[in-house]
Formats: structure tokens, C-alpha cells, sequence
């Protein structure tokens, strides 16, 4: 399993509910993608400004698909000012 988090960075503190709507909008819009096994949406506790979209995906193929999604993401957030990066993990171990 390879997980992808899309970290979305919010630099202006009023638009953290519009951001964290969005996100849960696109998310929907992608869920039951071919290869993905699920999906979450994280706030950081410290800076609540700052969220983590993270999709699991079954296989290297599968997880070409994620790029559809950070498309999505950027796209609907094209108007805020935002800063996103992406990152890819293989689960080593999982307890």
C-alpha cells in the first residue's frame, strides 16, 4: 500500500473553512477511485490553518491517479492563497 499526502498550507486565516469544505468536496468527487482504498483529512492541532489530504492507494499504477486529485486541489484553490506539496510513503510496517 503507498500513501500520498497533499499537504495544503493556508496563508490567510479566514479561509480555513472555505479551504477545509473544499477539500472535503473534492475528496468526495474522488472517492471510490479505482485503486484508491480510502482517503482522510487532516488539521493540524497546532496551526489550524494547515490541513493534510491523504488517499491510500493500492499499487505504483494506482497511485498515478493521485496526481487527478492534487489537479482538483490546486485548481479549486487557485484563488486562495495556498501552498501545497506533495509527498508519496510505502507502508513498512503497519502494527
Amino acid at each position: 500500500m503507498l500513501v500520498d499526502m497533499y499537504r495544503v498550507s493556508c496563508f490567510d486565516g479566514n479561509a480555513t473553512e472555505d479551504i477545509a469544505g473544499a477539500l472535503k468536496r473534492i475528496q468526495e468527487g474522488f472517492k471510490g477511485t479505482h485503486g484508491c482504498l480510502g482517503q482522510r483529512l487532516l488539521r493540524d492541532l497546532e496551526h489550524q490553518e494547515d490541513f493534510i489530504v491523504v488517499s491510500y492507494w493500492r499499487d505504483k499504477e494506482s497511485l498515478a491517479r493521485a496526481s487527478a486529485l492534487h489537479a482538483a486541489i490546486d485548481e479549486a484553490l487557485g484563488l486562495l492563497r495556498v501552498k501545497t506539496i506533495a509527498n508519496v510513503y510505502d507502508i513498512i510496517q503497519e502494527l
